[in-house]
């Protein structure tokens, strides 16, 4: 008897930490995907004349989960357009280099229904960065 109730305890904890990984393409049955807004928003630009003039510009990067669930990952995919100032010009948000994928950082557990993630970067220029939402976890 004891055995079976270890084996349901240990179903009961396995279940609350799994999560469903759900790829996002343009054939989105579930509009999951369709329910999480990324937006771009201008903080400021300036002119570096240190560095021959350069612009930059440093943007506040909102993730907004619409679903009426948490999501506990997103897989941002970022490509050449990624323009970073340098390596420290992205904060709040995990940066992985090999995938171009950025994804919530290990003290974000989840975005809550309704709610909103926010990090931020600044890029090279005054061109927004192409974000595309590729993958989540709920």
């Amino acid at each position: 008897m004891k055995l079976v109730y270890l084996l349901l305890i240990l179903s009961i904890i396995s279940s609350c930490f799994a999560s469903n990984n759900y790829q996002c393409n343009k054939h989105d049955p579930n509009n999951y995907c369709s329910s999480i807004e990324i937006d771009q928003k201008v903080i400021g630009t300036w002119s570096a004349h240190e560095r021959g003039g350069q612009t930059y510009t440093q943007y506040d990067v909102y993730v907004r989960n619409n679903l009426s669930f948490d999501v506990k990952q997103v897989y941002i995919y970022s490509d050449y357009t990624l323009r970073l100032k340098d390596r420290r010009s992205i904060w709040n948000i995990d940066q992985n280099e090999e995938t171009h994928y950025l994804t919530l950082p290990s003290y974000q557990s989840s975005i809550g229904p309704h709610s909103f993630f926010v990090f931020g970067m600044i890029l090279q220029g005054k061109e927004q960065a192409n974000l595309t939402l590729d993958q989540i976890s709920f």
